[in-house]
C-alpha cells in the first residue's frame, strides 16, 4: 500500500511499515512540517497514499460525504498516542488490515485499542463494519 503519515505519527512507523513492503512518506519525509490539513490531504491525493492520522476529525470535513468533498485513497483515524514503543505493533496491524481491506478508496476508518487488541471501524462509507485484530 502506499501510505502518507500526518506528521503527528512517529517516524517509527515508517521503518516498520516499510520492513512490511509498504510504499511509505511522511510529512517529516518530505520537510513539510507544519503545512495545513488541507494541504496534508491534497499530497496523500496527488500521490495517491492512503492518509494515516491522530487528528481525522480536520480531515472528515474535507472528504466525502460531504457535498464537494475531495475523494481521496482512504483516512485512517488513529484514536490513540502513537509512540515509538508500540509503532511496530501498530505497524504489523495495519499490514494485517491492509491484507484484508484492499482498496480503502474513499473510505474513513477510525483505529481504537482496548487491552492491546486493535478495532478499525468502517465509518464511511455503509455499511459499517468492524474488524478486531
Amino acid at each position: 500500500m502506499k501510505v502518507l503519515l500526518d506528521e503527528n505519527i512517529t517516524p517509527k512507523v515508517i521503518i516498520y511499515l516499510k520492513r512490511l513492503g509498504h510504499d511509505v512518506e511522511s510529512i517529516q519525509s518530505y520537510g513539510l512540517q507544519g503545512i495545513s490539513d488541507k494541504e496534508v490531504l491534497e499530497l496523500a491525493v496527488r500521490e495517491e497514499r492512503i492518509l494515516i492520522t491522530q487528528n481525522g476529525k480536520d480531515f472528515i470535513i474535507q472528504v466525502p460525504p460531504r457535498e464537494n468533498a475531495m475523494h481521496h485513497n482512504g483516512l485512517i483515524w488513529l484514536k490513540f498516542h502513537v509512540t515509538k514503543a508500540n509503532a511496530e505493533i501498530l505497524s504489523v496491524k495495519m499490514n494485517h488490515f491492509f491484507a484484508i481491506e484492499s482498496s480503502l478508496r474513499n473510505s474513513i476508518w477510525r483505529v481504537k485499542v482496548n487491552l492491546g487488541i486493535f478495532y478499525f471501524q468502517k465509518r464511511y462509507p455503509s455499511p459499517p463494519k468492524e474488524l478486531s485484530l
